[in-house]
């Protein structure tokens, strides 16, 4: 690759109290064929130090760093003070439990190449979803102007630890909402499927881990306070889509079960309900009775007894 096709990219690794995942994480963006980078590490540990590993592995590399949360901020919020500092064109993220493919970077350079940058939004790829007892491989994703597809289908949005995103797009739609309790990458998404073309390579960029129970997204109680604040920030664009609205609801009152809120699950249903014309108020009517029944059936019979 000649020089003006070699941009400069910041990758950012957010991290908490994970030193061994880490250490994984920094190992495998050290390992990548393309080189032209800056690693950014920001602990919301505000207690802690990078250990002599983490600090071994950083040593040697003058484009390594490593900052530290003067507050916690959570996740989003060390991902946000590492946009701020860095210096790259463009940015990736890596969660601090993933890991990526060596050849993760490079594929996503060559493929900027062929890409109409002042309308890009965000590269992504595929990946693989590493669990105790099966591994298996995503390589779907949306491409092209995904923003109504994201209302209605935001199960099929971008890992975030395969994302490539300008920096100056980042930072004109806000960087991530801080207040959010959960899904804020998903409500990055949106802000900027609003404005840019996403794009999508069926390629396995990362190795993801599903394993850990102290993850946000196995949070259900915070995952349901986030879909609440989600629907009050965009209600306008659901009600102007009632298929989304209807399947956002779902989803919503599905999770809120999950959390036990079996009473908040059934207003939210009601109050959704009413904006939306007959055929589909039924439709919600019934998929909600079968979600609710399915929950039930899992949490009840199948749930393990202590």
């Amino acid at each position: 690759m000649d020089k003006e096709s070699m941009p400069f990219i910041s990758v950012i690794i957010p991290t908490f109290k994970r030193e061994k995942e880490l250490i994984a994480a920094v190992r495998s963006v050290k390992e990548q064929t393309y080189k032209n980078y800056e690693l950014i590490i920001v602990d919301d540990d505000i207690h802690a130090s990078p250990s002599p590993a983490i600090s071994e592995l950083l040593s040697d590399n003058k484009n390594f760093y490593y900052y530290k949360n003067k507050r916690s901020k959570g996740a989003c919020g060390a991902r946000n003070s590492g946009i701020i500092v860095a210096k790259g064109e463009y940015v990736a993220f890596l969660d601090d439990d993933d890991q990526w493919l060596k050849s993760k970077l490079e594929t996503q350079v060559l493929e900027l190449k062929k890409l109409d940058k002042s309308s890009l939004g965000l590269l992504g790829g595929g990946f693989m979803i590493e669990e105790s007892n099966k591994n298996h491989e995503i390589t779907k994703g949306l491409s092209g102007n995904v923003y109504e597809s994201l209302l209605v289908k935001n199960n099929r949005a971008p890992k975030l630890s395969t994302a490539l995103i300008p920096k100056n797009v980042l930072i004109e739609v806000g960087m991530f909402d801080e207040t959010l309790p959960a899904r804020q990458d998903y409500d990055l998404y949106l802000r900027l499927a609003r404005k840019y073309l996403f794009y999508h390579q069926a390629k396995i960029m990362a190795i993801c881990n599903r394993d850990r129970t102290d993850r946000i997204s196995a949070n259900y109680a915070k995952r349901a306070e986030a879909y609440q604040v989600l629907f009050d920030k965009y209600k306008n664009e659901l009600v102007q889509r009632p298929k989304a609205l209807k399947k956002y609801t779902e989803k919503h009152a599905a999770v809120e079960m999950l959390a036990g809120n079996y009473w908040s699950s059934i207003k939210r249903i009601t109050a959704n309900a009413s904006l939306l014309p007959l055929f589909l108020r039924l439709g919600l009517f019934f998929r909600s009775t079968l979600i609710f029944s399915y929950v039930f059936i899992q949490k009840t019979l199948f749930q393990k007894t202590p």
